[in-house]
């Protein structure tokens, strides 16, 4: 068996043991969306108990996409802050 052979049915496993949550937590597992062509995972991760993120790029990312994100993600953050229709409901952004 050749060794990327050893990797694609590595990725294929389905854990024996699945992580146990709380019934006040329990909630349907997330499905995958399948990438296009050319689409990677540039970043993922947790926002909060309630929302996570992930960014998928395509082509190459450097230094000059990732400010443009930044000055991206600040945008939106103050779009947000302005739609707020409770007071503090966006402070912790």
């Amino acid at each position: 068996m050749a060794p990327d052979e050893l990797e694609d049915d590595a990725s294929d496993e389905v854990p024996a043991v699945q992580p146990r949550t709380s019934p006040s937590h329990s909630a349907p597992p997330k499905k995958e969306r399948e990438k296009m062509e050319g689409e990677r995972t540039l970043l993922k991760g947790i926002l909060s108990s309630e929302a996570d993120f992930e960014v998928i790029v395509t082509g190459p990312v450097g230094v000059k996409e990732i400010e443009r994100l930044v000055r991206k993600l600040e945008f939106d953050k103050e779009i947000l802050a302005e739609k707020s229709t409770k007071p503090g409901e966006y402070d912790d952004i």
